[in-house]
C-alpha cells in the first residue's frame, strides 16, 4: 500500500502506543510552530473527522482528547507554548478541565 501511495507524494507511518499519541506524532511531522490545535473528543470519530476542514484552514494541529486530558497532548501544547485553540463537542465529552489542562488556559465559551 504505502509503495503505491508514493505516487502522490512523501509517504510516512506515524503510529504512538494510543491513539493520543498518534495525534501528537502527526502534530509534530507536519505542523511546525502551530498557534493554537483543535481538540477532539477521541473516542467518537465525527469531530475529529469533521474539524479536520477547520484545523486545515487553521494551520492547526487536531489533538485528541476525552474528558480528562490526557498527559500526551498535555506534554505537546506546552512543549510548543500553545495556549489557544478550538474544542469539537461538547463539555460533557471534551471536560472544561481537560481543556484548561491542556492549553493552560481558562476557558472562554462561545456559541
Amino acid at each position: 500500500m504505502a509503495a503505491s501511495l508514493k505516487a502522490y507524494g512523501r509517504v510516512s507511518r506515524l503510529a504512538g502506543q494510543t491513539r493520543y499519541e498518534t495525534s501528537v506524532k502527526v502534530a509534530e511531522d507536519y505542523f511546525a510552530g502551530p498557534e493554537r490545535v483543535v481538540l477532539a473528543y477521541a473516542k467518537n470519530f465525527p469531530d475529529g473527522l469533521c474539524g479536520g476542514p477547520l484545523a486545515n484552514a487553521l494551520g492547526a494541529p487536531i489533538l485528541l482528547t476525552e474528558t480528562a486530558a490526557p498527559l500526551e497532548a498535555i506534554n505537546y501544547a506546552r512543549a510548543v507554548g500553545i495556549n489557544a485553540g478550538y474544542v469539537l463537542g461538547g463539555s460533557g465529552l471534551v471536560s472544561d478541565d481537560a481543556v484548561k489542562a491542556i492549553l493552560n488556559t481558562p476557558v472562554v465559551e462561545t456559541k
